[in-house]
């Protein structure tokens, strides 16, 4: 295998034919195989096609090595007469799925089967028969897809429908949307640049680029990103020949999914149909192929000068979405620059810079910088006034960046529509691991599908996340109580602080002339009437409920926050953190220190807001938590409402 490999490599560029019928996809924690069975129903290589059998055996074969989630799509995936088997085994076997189709061949039995929770999109093309047939070159295919969302509706399957924008449809997009939302409250918008076929039909390639759409059109459907770095939720094609040594090393690399073809041939792209590229998985196991076949395929494509000297010298090649199996398409070269993604490349910066004015806060939370931008201006009260202390001229060195955009802004965020790996479930919140991206969903009840209206995508280190309104917030007079909107600010920085040597407790916290006071306890413990205790002497509250903590300099230091809905102008801090005080309200007013460390660690860790819990987080609370105990004078409190305790911490002589 190895030695066919290295001999092929050199033939690469003339065999990138990928066709179209079928396309099955699984996940698994750590991988994910997707399986692109395409093959006109027509065609003469139909009869080396993977039987049922066959795509069944490869399904089990992906079971032994623990994924999990499929997706279907082509090409049309019902072109296939045993879809309903294939997707009633997956159905069997719990896995999750996906599935993409056209609609018109959908009948009732196969919407039975996709009422199973999934994400489930169907494409329109037109808003009537006339439009639509025209774009498919199919007679009839606009009623079956109406007939095919019918049924969906009906068999209460909850789907996607996907609006292909176009230029034969262009004119008519508003009619598209409107129609869609009657078949369905869950709508987006599909591919807005087309690519060209692999077969390199010159005459197929003339029909598909006057067809598609230029740069100023296509920024009217998907608004540039105002950050000016792609979405959390995106991925960056661009990162494909990142090392600038291999064509696909680095996508390669990062991969979490595979492509099978109508014969069984596994590949890292679906574009890619190289036979020495791809692996047969009849006769072998995904194992050997991503341990062995691929390492070997992501080493073997080497950059030349042409790309060095043309997109990878770009200064603008990170916004772009090019990509070599792009470039085949358009090139037959896969090293080639595209100048359509060049014209877009350019509008979409273009129109970004533009868009920046007054669409930018900054803050600072515990010396950390969140930078939040916005595809829609800011209104002057976007914030709640208890984050204005929080504000900044300059994010530091720290940055976190947070954007926000209405639903359909980015419309290519096709992460929201994978079910993953479900880490969190509750009344109002789902949260899942979708590939490195971590996913929190709104819910419109505990056992009902998720609400795709609200959403936030981080990356893992949740350095960067993009949250989705499905209503434009920014620009409206709602007052966010959050940076996020939609979820709890200490749900993000939780877990910031757990990479930084901090964390968020539940307690109340004061600056007592330069000395930081924290009063640690929950509901009822008192911490609130302690800090009026305080309040006449020392106006510094850092919060009533949520206190940071963080190691820095040497020692510890106190910060304050906004994210309990009764702390009012909360100061930010920092202030040296002086003593750490366990609250208990009693009869009498006295202080007793705590000599044993891990009683100290024990009254803290019930304490510590718990955002997504790892194995790596607790660690990192842990050595925290125990480092604490270790170097900052704890006590048990006791004291009444009289004010007499106000004295006792004050006459500690080193607190």
């Amino acid at each position: 295998m190895t030695n066919y490999v290295k001999k092929q490599v050199r033939d690469y560029a003339s065999h990138l034919i990928p066709r179209g019928s079928l396309d099955l996809t699984y996940r698994c924690n750590n991988n994910c195989l997707h399986c692109w069975l395409r093959l006109p129903v027509d065609a003469v290589e139909k009869y080396d096609e993977l039987s049922t059998e066959e795509i069944i055996a490869v399904i089990d074969k992906g079971r032994m090595e623990g994924c999990r989630h499929w997706a279907l799509s082509g090409g049309e995936p019902m072109l296939r007469n045993d879809f309903a088997d294939i997707l009633q085994y997956i159905l069997d076997y719990n896995y999750t799925y996906s599935v993409n189709t056209n609609g018109t061949l959908i009948t009732s039995q196969i919407a039975d089967l996709l009422k199973a929770k999934g994400a489930k999109m169907v494409s329109m093309y037109g808003p009537d028969a006339h439009i639509h047939d025209q774009i498919t070159q199919n007679p009839g295919s606009f009623d079956q897809f109406i007939r095919g969302c019918r049924y969906l509706k009906e068999a209460g399957a909850n789907f996607i429908v996907q609006l292909v924008p176009m230029q034969s449809n262009k004119h008519v997009f508003k009619e598209m949307n409107d129609l869609a939302y009657k078949l369905s409250n869950r709508v987006r918008i599909g591919a807005t640049w087309l690519n060209l076929t692999a077969d390199g039909d010159i005459a197929k390639n003339k029909i598909i680029c006057a067809q598609r759409l230029d740069a100023e059109e296509i920024v009217g459907y998907v608004k540039p990103d105002v950050a000016g770095k792609r979405s959390a939720g995106i991925d960056k094609i661009s990162d494909c020949v990142r090392d600038q040594e291999t064509l696909f090393g680095h996508c390669i690399e990062k991969r979490n999914k595979f492509h099978i073809d109508a014969y069984g041939k596994v590949s890292f792209c679906g574009f890619i149909k190289d036979p020495s590229l791809r692996y047969d998985i009849k006769n072998g196991t995904f194992n050997e192929y991503w341990n062995s076949f691929l390492p070997l395929v992501g080493h073997s494509l080497p950059v030349i000068e042409e790309y060095l000297n043309g997109c990878g010298k770009c200064t603008k090649r990170e916004l772009c979405r090019w990509c070599p199996a792009y470039a085949y398409l358009e090139h037959r070269n896969v090293h080639r620059k595209i100048d359509y993604l060049c014209e877009l490349t350019e509008k979409f910066e273009s129109v970004r810079l533009n868009l920046q004015v007054g669409k930018e806060k900054t803050f600072q939370v515990a010396g950390i910088g969140v930078l939040v931008k916005s595809d829609s201006p800011f209104h002057d009260m976007i914030f709640s006034p208890k984050l204005e202390n929080f504000l900044s001229e300059d994010a530091g060195v720290d940055t976190v960046l947070l954007a926000h955009h209405v639903i359909n802004s980015h419309c290519d965020n096709d992460i929201i529509l994978q079910s993953g790996k479900k880490l969190y479930s509750h009344p109002g919140l789902e949260v899942r691991k979708v590939r490195d991206k971590i996913v929190y969903v709104k819910k419109n009840s505990e056992d009902g599908e998720s609400n795709l209206d609200e959403y936030a995508v981080f990356n893992e280190d949740y350095s960067k996340g993009d949250v989705y309104h499905n209503s434009d917030k920014i620009r409206s007079t709602e007052i966010l109580e959050s940076l996020t909107g939609i979820l709890k600010d200490e749900i993000l920085f939780g877990q910031l602080l757990a990479a930084r040597n901090g964390c968020v407790f539940h307690s109340s916290g004061l600056n007592c002339n330069g000395k930081g006071y924290l009063f640690i306890g929950h509901s009822g413990a008192g911490k609130s009437t302690i800090l009026k205790l305080f309040k006449n002497r020392y106006t510094d509250i850092l919060s009533e409920d949520r206190v940071i903590v963080k190691k820095s300099y040497g020692g510890y230091r106190l910060y304050g926050t906004w994210f309990h809905e009764f702390t009012q102008n909360p100061f930010p801090g920092p202030v040296e953190l002086s003593g750490v005080f366990f609250l208990n309200q009693a009869d009498s007013n006295y202080l007793s220190r705590i000599q044993k460390n891990s009683l100290i660690i024990r009254s803290l860790l019930p304490c510590v807001i718990r955002p997504l819990e790892s194995a790596v987080w607790w660690e990192n609370i842990l050595l925290l938590l125990s480092d604490i105990a270790q170097t900052v004078p704890c006590y048990d409190l006791y004291f009444d409402k009289s004010g007499s305790i106000v004295s006792h911490v004050e006459g500690l002589k080193n607190p």
